[in-house]
């Protein structure tokens, strides 16, 4: 923001708790979302390794929907 950076209307980033906080402070009315990696990193670590494909496959399948509706649909389904 010190270099000229404005107009930001989003940032993502992981579910860090300092960082969210920063960027709500600095980036006024800006919307945050969860990066997809780390999300899915995060969740990994909690799944046996037995399970990892089938995990990953069911919240792939979420992020793949092109329509709001079918993605609440599919992530209440999943």
């Amino acid at each position: 923001k010190a270099r000229g950076l404005g107009g930001v209307k989003l940032c993502i980033s992981d579910s860090h708790s300092g960082l969210k906080a920063a960027i709500l402070a600095m980036f006024v009315g800006a919307g945050w979302q969860r990066c997809r990696v780390h999300f899915m990193r995060n969740v990994l670590a909690r799944v046996g390794r037995a399970q990892e494909k089938e995990v990953v496959h069911l919240i792939r399948s979420i992020f793949f929907e092109i329509d709001a509706d079918m993605v609440r649909k599919r992530y209440n389904e999943v």
